[in-house]
């Protein structure tokens, strides 16, 4: 795993991800902000995906977020639509920033934002999240993603 997302009910469309082990704010002209990388608010993002993944009881349905092709469910958090447009691809939108889009790809190592300007921001992942952030959502194998700073470590420690 190589990013997490928190997405604030109360949002207008701005979120905190955790990227290359750094805490950022994006706001939806596509500037994300690293300000606000302090331990507090790190334990904070980190206790938040906590609760939520506790609060998911073991045997409770999942609903598959990365279909085989363009669905029309969609799923409303808060301000947050979530929908499957393309094939192995998440849209997330705000219902009140609806000019700007944050994708997540299956095959890709970060995610991809259009601004409310229009502009597009790819961000990908150098390095992998720690196991605090990616374990016990899924039991479904997937293809692992390896970061380039990743595949480095593994030649380097192969030599």
């Amino acid at each position: 795993d190589a990013a997490a997302l928190e997405l604030s009910n109360g949002s207008n469309g701005w979120f905190r991800f955790i990227l290359d082990n750094k805490l950022c704010t994006m706001y939806s002209s596509g500037s994300p902000e690293g300000s606000s990388d302090t331990s507090e608010n790190r334990g904070e993002f980190l206790e938040k995906l906590q609760r939520a993944r506790s609060s998911v009881k073991p045997k409770q349905p999942a609903f598959p977020l990365f279909k085989s092709g363009p669905s029309d469910v969609t799923i409303t958090v808060g301000n947050w639509i979530l929908k499957c447009r393309k094939a192995g691809e998440l849209s997330i939108v705000n219902t009140e920033g609806q000019m700007q889009s944050t994708i997540l790809k299956e095959d890709f190592p970060g995610f991809l934002f259009e601004s409310n300007r229009g502009t597009k921001h790819s961000f990908k992942a150098e390095t992998s999240l720690g196991t605090e952030f990616s374990a016990g959502w899924s039991t479904d194998k997937v293809k692992k993603s390896v970061s380039k700073a990743d595949q480095t470590k593994q030649k380097i420690f192969r030599l």
